[in-house]
């Protein structure tokens, strides 16, 4: 799974995985953001070659 939060002033985007391989979880939360701080939030699509990716949704401020 996904997320994106704030954590204190930094808008960061985490993942977990489910042990079990359903919601019910347990969870495994990696330590460490897998985007840079205030990057934005991303969605998980897969090409049509079965390759899976994620798409950022950037602000980027002017």
């Amino acid at each position: 799974m996904i997320w994106t939060s704030w954590i204190y002033n930094v808008y960061t985007q985490g993942v977990a995985y489910s042990k079990s391989g359903t919601l019910d979880g347990p969870w495994d939360q990696e330590k460490n953001p897998i985007t840079p701080p205030n990057f934005g939030h991303g969605m998980l699509f897969e090409t049509f070659e079965g390759k899976t990716l994620m798409v950022p949704c950037i602000v980027i401020k002017r």
